[in-house]
């Protein structure tokens, strides 16, 4: 019976376990610094995910293009681009990735983080 709540308390811990995350820019614009620091954002706040930098196995990495577009709509700036969410690390032959788009104001730049967050949820 120790041995069954065990397991199960081990499974729990190993299945509770966050995934890292790396985000990178290709670029560095003002734009994409501050969608990255929106996305950083909804990560770190997430407790799936932890923030790492060292390319350990099971990484999720995002990447952001160099080009975020911008565009002023009334009195507000919306932003706009496609993510890349990758298994492998940067320049790996081997990349399982996904595009994700993604649309947000400036105001509320964390909205593009919490779309990409809730992408990322869900990839493999």
């Amino acid at each position: 019976m120790t041995a069954m709540i065990a397991l199960a308390f081990g499974a729990s811990l190993v299945a509770m376990t966050p995934r890292p995350v790396e985000i990178s820019m290709a670029g560095q614009t003002g734009e994409a610094q501050k969608l990255s620091d929106g996305i950083r954002s909804a990560f770190q706040q997430s407790p799936h995910f932890i923030l790492g930098t060292d390319h350990r196995l099971g990484t999720l990495y995002v990447y952001i293009p160099v080009k975020v577009g911008t565009r002023l709509v009334g009195k507000r700036v919306e932003y706009s681009t496609e993510l890349e969410l990758s298994q492998a690390a940067p320049n790996s032959p081997e990349r399982l990735s996904s595009v994700v788009n993604v649309t947000c104001w400036e105001d509320d730049i964390v909205a593009c983080g919490r779309s990409v967050l809730a992408k990322a949820e869900r990839f493999p």
